[in-house]
């Protein structure tokens, strides 16, 4: 999950971004080719007015889904 800065002191109300694959989303240990940087991104933009929940897949039966 990715929360803007001013998330935590702020009474305003942000849009929801869902993102399957979380495991590449935000950190490269978990990912499997290469994290994809989205909180880096999200912090180097000026209006990062959003929160993102990252749905992880099911491993093995990735292609499955």
């Amino acid at each position: 999950m990715y929360l803007p800065e001013k998330y935590n002191n702020s009474e305003s109300t942000y849009p929801v971004f869902y993102m399957h694959d979380a495991q590449n989303l935000f950190d490269a240990k978990t990912s499997y080719v290469g994290e994809w940087k989205v909180d880096e991104y999200l912090d180097s933009i000026t209006k990062n007015e959003v929160i993102v929940i990252g749905i992880e897949h099911n491993n093995e039966k990735r292609i499955e889904e």
